[in-house]
Order: C-alpha cells, then structure tokens, then sequence
C-alpha cells in the first residue's frame, strides 16, 4: 500500500490535531505528540505542521478559523494553505473536515462554505469528521448538517 495524503481543515480546538497524531502515532499521549494539541491556537497557520508514517502524510491546519482580531486572520490564514499546496504539489488523498459536536454557528458555517470553494476540486476524496460525538446526534442533526 503505497502513502496516503491526508488534510486536516476545520476551525481551531475542534479535534483536528488529535486526529492527525491518531493517524501518526496511533495514540494521543500527555506530552511530546507529534502535533501539538491546544485549543488556544494563535497565528500558528503560518506553518501548515506535517507528519509521515510507513501508510499516511498528514498535514494538519493549526490556527484556522482564527478571529479577525488575532495574529493571522482566517481569509489570510486560508490563502497561506492554498498558496503551501499549489506550491508543494501533493496529491490530497483524503481532505478530512473536522467540525465539533453541538450547535452549528455563523462562523463553522462560512468555515465550512469556505472549505468548499477551496477543495471543490476533490469533491469524492471529503471526509466530514464530527468530534466528540455519537452516532445518535449525527442522525438527529443529519438535517442541520446537510444544509451548511
């Protein structure tokens, strides 16, 4: 089986990085993860983070969906992954959305529709993560979720 790349995009504290050292690790640990877990993420998305195992790429997006007061606001922070990836020119296997369980705000809306311009390209390579939560509130909210 030959390497998978995979994105991570979502909104800052909502699981991205956990899920990047699920993939590289196969754990989550307390201290010296691959990729630093922090909800408090600020201006980091001037580096797009990247870990390599023998089955995955992962780069991991740290800092999106940032304020507009913070260092690195969110359309900036946006154009610094476009211009990494047109750079770099690595094939996205899997583009991963991560969104967090509970009520879908203004802001996870236009993260998401902003999501969507940026890979419209890989429609059938998405994969919708919804962090801690159950089977249960992805069918009650199935509705909500399929209208952002």
């Amino acid at each position: 089986m030959s390497e998978q790349s995979i994105i991570l995009f979502g909104r800052t504290g909502y699981g991205k990085s956990s899920i990047a050292n699920m993939l590289i690790q196969g754990d989550i640990y307390q201290n010296n993860n691959k990729f630093t877990i922090n909800d408090n993420a600020k201006g980091e998305t001037l580096n797009i983070y990247t870990g390599y195992t023998e089955k995955y790429q992962v780069f991991d997006t740290v800092g999106l969906g940032e304020p507009l007061s913070h260092i690195v606001p969110h359309k900036e922070a946006v154009n610094k992954i476009r211009d990494y990836f047109s750079k770099c020119k690595v094939t996205l296997n899997y583009i991963f959305y991560v969104q967090r369980k509970g009520r879908i705000t203004d802001e996870d809306k236009k993260m998401f529709k902003l999501f969507k311009e940026i890979f419209e390209w890989a429609e059938k390579n998405i994969v919708i993560i919804i962090t801690n939560s159950k089977p249960e509130w992805i069918e009650k909210n199935l509705e909500q979720l399929l209208r952002i």
